[in-house]
């Protein structure tokens, strides 16, 4: 069975455990970690995922998307990423 790859996009409180949560799954290969806040790459090295800040960057590389960011921007990205035909 083909693993779905997978980012989480917002790595605060629930992003980092929307992250830990994806990990475990073996149906899951975490691909990326993405924040405006370069603080945040070594969660995404301690996981094994590459860590981006604009989450275009995933367009194309990943199946499925956590969006876990503040509700201010919540609408915008959650339109471009199904846009791109991520779920």
């Amino acid at each position: 069975m083909k693993k779905l790859k997978t980012a989480v996009i917002g790595i605060g409180h629930l992003g980092k455990e929307h992250a830990r949560i994806y990990h475990q799954i073996p149906e899951v290969d975490l691909v990326a970690l993405c924040d405006v806040d370069r603080s945040k790459a070594e969660q995404a090295k301690t996981l094994g995922a590459q860590f981006i800040t604009d989450y275009r960057e995933l367009f194309g590389r990943v199946d499925i998307a956590s969006i876990a960011t503040p509700t201010a921007t919540h609408f915008q990205i959650a339109r471009d990423v199904l846009n791109a035909g991520i779920h």
